[in-house]
């Protein structure tokens, strides 16, 4: 690893699978734009329309050349951010959910702690170096994991390339996104680059295989597209995602022994799997149902709960679900009923 600091997780478990240096506090570059998105995505209306402050015209660094009260959409300012890294179009989404940089560095902060990211704090919104603006690779994984979460998130970060208008000024921009493992690594998914000269190269990617997600984070690496390429490599060849259950597959029957058909099968309303890391973990389903069906029970109603555990801790749960519906006996007609009395009654006198 040519990395000073990394890390390769497993996002639905936040299982590390490598590291060096992981949990050391350092500069991010605009790898900070990645919660400088989730922060907008989670506070702003992604289609309002607005007008660009004077102060995030002319910000040092990267930019989209955004111009005074341009209109444009928050959407396309998220666009801008995370594809091109346009610093001033990261000052303008924190200008416009909290007025200033600073106040929407708080909430940058907020949200952090809220992810648990302990280790991190955010002076800006678009990474250029300060003090006392730093991160962990751990920390960062973590912050990205959640943010693959949204699907807006996901669905900008893994663009390759993306047309966007200046609004009132007329004229077209076209992005084209600066992680060229998009283009290079199979499966991968995103998500944002990172360059000062203090800070060194900075790298966060995300691939998905086979229903596996690994999120990998380098800080300070000379070589990190190599670094990335190792790292994701390796993490797939630990990480396995293992099925242990199908939706709508079979689960049990139970005894419904006041319905016509007797008895009521029972299935998964949602597959269960896990994450197989090669530690041995066994899987094992545990499950909560009552000893029989209702006879009113209809298909597709809940009947109880299934726990998928791998190595003692919770992965999974589903509800448990009637496969079809019941029909419950029906009671007898009143002279019926009168008849069976008297049929009973009188066998009890003559045999009495």
């Amino acid at each position: 690893m040519s990395a000073k600091s990394a890390i390769l997780i497993e996002t639905s478990t936040k299982n590390v699978l490598y590291e060096k240096n992981a949990y050391i506090k350092m500069p991010m570059a605009s790898t900070t734009k990645i919660m400088t998105a989730i922060c907008a995505l989670e506070n702003l209306e992604t289609k309002k329309v607005i007008k660009v402050d004077d102060g995030a015209v002319g910000i040092e660094g990267s930019s989209i050349y955004l111009a005074k009260d341009e209109e444009i959409t928050i959407e396309d300012l998220i666009y801008g951010m995370m594809l091109s890294s346009g610093n001033d179009a990261a000052t303008a989404l924190a200008i416009e959910a909290r007025g200033s940089v600073e106040d929407f560095s708080s909430l940058m902060n907020e949200t952090a702690k809220r992810i648990g990211a302990k280790d991190t704090n955010f002076k800006n919104a678009c990474g250029l170096y300060e003090d006392q603006h730093y991160t962990t690779a751990y920390d960062l994984a973590l912050i990205t994991a959640y943010g693959l979460k949204n699907e807006d998130f996901a669905k900008i970060v893994s663009t390759k390339e993306k047309n966007i208008s200046n609004g009132n000024k007329g004229y077209p921009r076209v992005l084209k996104n600066h992680n060229r493992l998009l283009r290079l690594y199979d499966g991968c998914t995103g998500v944002k680059t990172g360059y000062t000269k203090k800070c060194g190269r900075c790298l966060v990617t995300s691939a998905k295989r086979d229903g596996v997600e690994l999120v990998c984070v380098t800080l300070n690496a000379p070589d990190d597209w190599n670094d990335h390429i190792k790292l994701l490599d390796k993490g797939f060849s630990m990480a396995k995602k293992i099925t242990v259950a199908e939706s709508g597959e079979y689960f049990c029957t139970l005894d419904a022994p006041n319905s016509m058909e007797g008895k009521a099968e029972i299935v998964f309303e949602r597959g269960l799997s896990y994450i197989d890391f090669g530690d041995g973990k066994s899987p094992e389903i545990k499950y909560d149902l009552p000893k029989e069906a209702m006879p009113s029970l209809k298909k597709g109603e809940v009947i109880g709960e299934a726990y998928l555990y791998a190595g003692g801790e919770l992965v999974e749960r589903t509800s448990l679900l009637a496969s079809s519906s019941l029909s419950p006996i029906p009671p007898k007609p009143f002279m019926k009923v009168f008849e069976d009395y008297i049929k009973c009654f009188l066998g009890l006198y003559i045999g009495g």
